[in-house]
């Protein structure tokens, strides 16, 4: 499968996104407002702090929502999977300052 814009693509630096690094803005659930939790290098491309996954996002909100992240459930063949495999973003939940 080809990527949606070629890497030699003049268009590529526009386009083409870093996928190590996201943000997110996050509100109620018992988080701690007007944080920032983490930081990138000085282009934006790479974590240079403790990497957060999107499953970690996930894991957060489920643990805000009262559900235990590690909660075993079935798919449609009666296997057990995990729900999340993230681990909940604890400084989202106190006034620690994380970013460096």
């Amino acid at each position: 499968m080809q990527p949606a814009v070629p890497h030699d693509s003049p268009y590529c630096e526009i386009l083409c996104c870093w996928a190590a690094v996201f943000s997110a803005a996050l509100a109620g659930g018992g988080v701690q407002g007007g944080q920032t939790i983490g930081r990138s290098d000085k282009i934006g491309a790479y974590p240079a702090s403790r990497p957060y996954a999107p499953a970690d996002l996930a894991a957060t909100i489920y643990q805000s929502l009262g559900i235990d992240p590690a909660t075993e459930v079935r798919d449609r063949l009666n296997r057990p999977v995990r729900l999340c495999t993230g681990e909940p973003m604890a400084p989202l939940f106190s006034a620690a300052r994380t970013v460096g």
